[in-house]
């Protein structure tokens, strides 16, 4: 007899007159398109989706703002720029950023860096150490040559909201002027305090930014390589509030 798979994610009830075809999907149990595509939000989704479990209302908003730090990592940041520079080539819009999502996938502050670090984090606190600010996968350092301003913004929301927990509370707490918290490294903390796992963790940093490689590439597409911004100078790069008349 053939052993049967397995799998405590998806299920499905086959339509008895039609063996191509589900009647009922469920997902971890739940009536997956009756009941959870009404009753729960994209990042709950997310997070039942990967721990098995619906987030608590306060694991929910925590998790939600992670994400949102986690959503558009500017036009500076080299995975934009390699999702800007395959659209002038005027390929379908996809690809753009697929280019985008692999640039952002390195060990250079991507998301096999989050991932990195998580497991870093992980080995200090199992052994009671504080983190080495020099050590490649600390979450800590400078932001081009500066203390990181978007997670010192970060921590004072997480604050507020008293959403800093163990990881990130050790991140902080190790954290100095030479090696002060990355955005990045409160982003892996942060995962490790929702206990996501280190490949989960490295997952959800990547996709999270997709829309973001998408509107650069749009935008840049449109624009041409003629108008493509290669330097930050006042002169040649500036918002521009959008024309709602349009």
């Amino acid at each position: 007899m053939k052993k049967k798979l397995k799998t405590a994610i998806w299920a499905e009830i086959p339509d008895k007159h039609n063996a191509f075809a589900a009647k009922n999907s469920f997902l971890r149990g739940e009536n997956f398109f009756g009941q959870l595509v009404s009753s729960l939000s994209y990042s709950e989704m997310l997070f039942f989706t990967l721990c098995g479990k619906k987030p608590t209302e306060i694991e929910a908003e925590k998790f939600n703002l992670v994400l949102n730090a986690c959503s558009n990592p500017g036009i500076r940041d080299e995975a934009s720029r390699s999702a800007m520079n395959c659209s002038v080539g005027k390929g379908p819009l996809v690809n753009s950023v697929l280019a985008g999502l692999l640039t952002r996938t390195g060990t250079v502050r991507g998301s096999e860096w989050i991932k990195l670090v998580m497991i870093n984090l992980m080995k200090c606190n199992e052994n009671g150490e504080k983190i080495t600010g020099s050590h490649q996968y600390s979450g800590l350092g400078k932001h081009f040559g500066s203390a990181d301003y978007r997670a010192s913004e970060l921590i004072s929301v997480l604050s507020e909201k008293k959403h800093i927990e163990k990881f990130q509370r050790l991140l902080i707490d190790s954290s100095d002027d030479d090696y002060p918290v990355l955005l990045e490294g409160l982003i892996a903390a942060a995962f490790l305090d929702l206990n996501f796992t280190p490949d989960q963790g490295a997952f959800l940093f990547l996709i999270s930014s997709a829309a973001a490689f998408f509107a650069f590439s749009e935008e840049q597409g449109k624009a041409g390589y003629k108008e493509y911004p290669s330097f930050f100078g006042k002169d040649e790069y500036q918002y521009v509030q959008p024309d709602e008349s349009q």
